[in-house]
C-alpha cells in the first residue's frame, strides 16, 4: 500500500468544492486604492516619551477621553495611545477605539501645532457610539488647538 499526499490534486483530479467567481457588489477596481495611513513620525512609540508626557504634560479631558500634552518644539503634532485591557477588556474594542483616535488625529493634526497628545480612553468610550466618540474628539482637539503650548517654539513670544 502506498501512501502519498492528497495536496495537491492532481492534473485530472476533479474537485468537490468546484472555484466560482463570486460577483463583488459595490467594489471599483478601476479606481486605485489610497492609503490614508498616520505616518510613523506622526506616532509616539518610546515609553520614555509617554512618561515624559505624563510627568510634564498638561491635562485636558472630555466625557469619553483624557489627553495629556505637551508641546514638541517642532511643528508636527504626535500622539500616542493608551487603551487599556481594564477601560476595554475585549480587543475588538480596543482595536475600534484605537482606530477612531488615529483617524481623527489624522484628519486634525494641521490644527494641532507641535503637540505630543496621549490620549487616554474612558470606560465608558467603549460602548458609546462612533459619532458620539468622534464628536468628543472632535471637542477634545478644539480645546487642544486653543492652548498656548501648541504654537512653535519659533512663535512663541519669550517672558523677560
Amino acid at each position: 500500500m502506498v501512501f502519498g499526499h492528497a495536496w495537491p490534486p492532481g492534473p485530472g483530479a476533479r474537485s468537490s468544492n468546484p472555484v466560482v467567481p463570486r460577483a463583488v457588489t459595490g467594489f471599483r477596481t478601476d479606481i486605485p486604492a489610497q492609503r490614508e495611513n498616520l505616518p510613523r513620525c506622526a506616532r509616539l512609540s518610546k515609553s520614555a516619551q509617554f512618561r515624559e508626557i505624563f510627568a510634564r504634560g498638561e491635562r485636558g479631558s472630555t466625557r469619553e477621553f483624557h489627553a495629556f500634552f505637551k508641546s514638541n518644539g517642532s511643528g508636527c503634532p504626535r500622539i500616542g495611545l493608551a487603551v487599556s485591557k481594564r477601560n476595554a477588556p475585549l480587543s475588538v474594542q480596543r482595536s475600534r477605539l484605537k482606530r477612531l483616535i488615529r483617524e481623527s488625529f489624522r484628519k486634525h493634526q494641521g490644527s494641532l501645532r507641535g503637540l505630543d497628545i496621549v490620549v487616554l480612553v474612558n470606560p465608558r468610550a467603549r460602548t458609546t457610539d462612533s459619532a458620539a466618540l468622534l464628536a468628543s474628539l472632535e471637542e477634545l482637539w478644539v480645546s487642544l488647538e486653543n492652548t498656548k503650548l501648541g504654537q512653535p517654539c519659533r512663535e512663541r513670544t519669550t517672558q523677560p
